[in-house]
C-alpha cells in the first residue's frame, strides 16, 4: 500500500516545522532553562527535599494529628 501524495507532503511540512521550532534562534535559552528543571533541588541544603521546612507541610501535619486524636477518642469511648 502506498501513502497518498498529500500525506507525504503533510508529513514533510510537519517535519520541517518541527525542525524550525527546535532550531530557531530563541529556542536555545528556553530549552536550556527547561533542561535545568530536574536539577533545581540541588541548590538546597543536603538532607532537605523539596518542600521540607516550608510552612505548607504544617497544615498536613496538624490534620494528621487531629485524625490520630479522633481515633484515640473513638477507642477510649468504646
Amino acid at each position: 500500500m502506498n501513502a497518498p501524495p498529500w500525506m507525504t507532503v503533510l508529513v514533510t511540512i510537519a517535519f520541517i516545522w518541527l525542525l524550525y521550532m527546535l532550531l530557531r534562534p530563541g529556542a536555545k535559552k528556553r530549552y536550556d532553562e527547561h533542561g535545568k528543571i530536574p536539577f533545581a533541588d540541588e541548590d538546597q541544603e543536603p538532607g532537605k527535599g523539596a518542600g521540607e521546612g516550608s510552612g505548607s507541610d504544617e497544615s498536613t501535619d496538624s490534620a494528621d494529628d487531629n485524625a490520630s486524636d479522633d481515633n484515640q477518642n473513638n477507642r477510649s469511648g468504646q
